[in-house]
């Protein structure tokens, strides 16, 4: 191989080396992103979980938190252009993001009221206490819940660790 061949074969790897390195990659994004409000019938994922609180963590800690309890906010279009972005470059929308921690909330509710009721049963078997009409409330509320009993048992395995960091009191360490 003479030199301009070793020159041109050198010359076109860095030529698709450049190209690769500048050229967007839009198949291949690694970040996830919650920019589309989920089908009716979407499940929240421990993933999806994760993400959520790592932005609400953030949230939490942004001026935005302060600025937005004072507002009356009823359409996406009423939060400010500035939050908005800071949403897009979290990869979420506001109208997912809200629905999310709407979604979190209601599942916290019903993790608790399953715990609380697993914690009854445990004393109910330990001793001669009668909580059966508590727990028949319990058990009531619980059968009324609409979602999957994966997605509770997902907020059981966290669920204080998720109420810090809902309540602003606790950041996701990452």
């Amino acid at each position: 191989m003479n030199i301009y061949q070793k020159f041109a074969i050198i010359f076109v790897s860095f030529s698709f080396l450049i190209w690769l390195l500048l050229s967007p990659l839009t198949d291949i994004d690694m970040n996830r992103k919650y920019l589309e409000m989920p089908e009716d019938n979407h499940k929240l994922t421990q993933v999806e979980l994760n993400d959520f609180l790592g932005v609400w963590s953030n949230f939490m800690q942004s001026t935005f938190k302060d600025s937005l309890k004072s507002k009356s906010l009823t359409t996406k279009e009423s939060y400010p252009t500035s939050f908005k972005n800071w949403l897009d470059l979290q990869h979420w929308s506001v109208d997912r993001f809200f629905y999310t921690e709407q979604k979190v909330r209601d599942l916290l509710k019903y993790a608790e009221i399953k715990s609380r009721l697993e914690e009854n049963m445990k004393i109910v078997k330990s001793s001669n206490i009668n909580l059966h009409s508590m727990n028949k409330d319990l058990q009531s509320k619980l059968e009324r819940c609409p979602y999957d009993s994966a997605e509770i048992e997902l907020i059981i395995n966290n669920i204080y660790q998720i109420t810090e960091i809902l309540s602003g009191r606790a950041i996701l360490g990452r």
